[in-house]
């Protein structure tokens, strides 16, 4: 769903799927079968959770997008 939307309105990118991650928040969710789902942006500079990952560097052009995805998606589930 998140693919056509996005192939419809061309808000970011490509969506992609990977699988569970267990440097994220979602994977103890998936692993006990809840459905979910993990959104990341990529770019920026190539630190990822270390010390020089601070939010002065995050790359904040592509949350706009990622919103207007997120509420397009929640809005179709709603639908159905």
């Amino acid at each position: 769903m998140l693919q056509a939307i996005n192939d419809t309105m061309h808000y970011v990118k490509s969506v992609g799927m990977r699988g569970k991650a267990q440097n994220s928040d979602h994977y103890f969710f998936a692993e006990k079968d809840v459905p979910c789902f993990f959104f990341y942006t990529l770019g920026g500079i190539s630190a990822y959770h270390d010390i020089y990952d601070v939010s002065s560097t995050l790359p904040f052009t592509d949350f706009e997008d990622v919103f207007r995805l997120t509420r397009d998606f929640t809005g179709q589930l709603m639908k159905e």
